[in-house]
């Protein structure tokens, strides 16, 4: 249907241009010929330049139209093929909560531990918690690009309590220190990353109709050497009704990493 459509379009197209170049000069010519009804002062040719000039000048406007579309289409490609192209180079990770006991399968060496002001984590070289337990939370942080990150630095923490209407009761600002740190991620590799919260959990499962949502900001250079932000936005609620206070991840929100425009020497 759309092909017929198309060539019917195409057909008058063409009679339309064969009516304007070929039939109106024609129609000219014979008008003159006859030489009767309205008399002008104009000959044949004069008209017949006039027209000629008439048509130059739609031709040229509809040139000008055409160059500015095609400047524009090309503009847009190229813009497009920036933007898969800075895709390809920015830095992008992830985070997916775990259980402390899945901390053990990983090297001690290689993992991402930070918290908030007054708050420290230690980690036993066969990766368990014996400080602040219950106020930690644990994430595999996963490289999901080919390229490698040479850096990855926790930021800023902003801790929102929310009750059961989105309202939001509480809300802190943290900038967090942090005591392990790799140096690089490699391309789809994944790490455990710990948080330290201190008592923050306990202030949300004194109202069991409350959660608690976690905004961290990550620092992340690309193989470039250049800087990208990142927010990740993770959800939790109390996952039990009794003494038992078990966080649980409800909801996430994985923003696209940003650059920074800050380039190492």
């Amino acid at each position: 249907m759309k092909k017929k459509s198309a060539i019917v379009l195409i057909f008058i197209i063409s009679i339309s241009l064969l009516l304007i170049t070929i039939g109106v000069p024609i129609l000219i010519n014979e008008l003159y010929k006859i030489n009767s009804g309205y008399i002008t002062e104009w000959e044949a040719s004069d008209v017949l330049s006039y027209y000629g000039s008439i048509l130059g000048a739609i031709g040229t406007i509809a040139l000008g139209i055409v160059a500015i579309y095609q400047t524009k289409k090309a503009n847009d490609i190229s813009e497009k093929l920036l933007q898969i192209e800075e895709t390809h180079l920015s830095p992008q990770i992830d985070l997916r909560a775990i259980t402390s006991d899945k901390l053990k399968k990983y090297d001690r060496t290689k993992l991402i531990c930070c918290h908030i002001p007054n708050n420290m984590i230690y980690i036993t070289d066969d990766m368990r918690e014996i400080s602040n337990q219950g106020d930690n939370f644990w994430f595999e942080l996963k490289n999901i690009r080919e390229r490698d990150i040479l850096s990855v630095t926790p930021q800023e923490l902003v801790v929102e309590i929310i009750d059961i209407d989105k309202n939001i009761l509480e809300k802190k600002k943290f900038s967090l220190s942090t005591q392990f740190s790799m140096n690089s991620l490699t391309g789809k590799s994944t790490i455990p990353f710990i948080l330290g919260l201190n008592s923050i959990w306990d202030d949300v499962c004194k109202n069991q109709n409350c959660s608690l949502l976690l905004k961290i900001s990550f620092l992340l250079m690309n193989s470039e050497g250049v800087y990208y932000n990142q927010k990740i936005e993770l959800e939790m609620i109390n996952s039990n009704v009794g003494d038992t206070l078990t966080p649980v991840f409800v909801n996430k929100k994985v923003h696209q990493s940003e650059i920074i425009k800050i380039k190492q020497d």
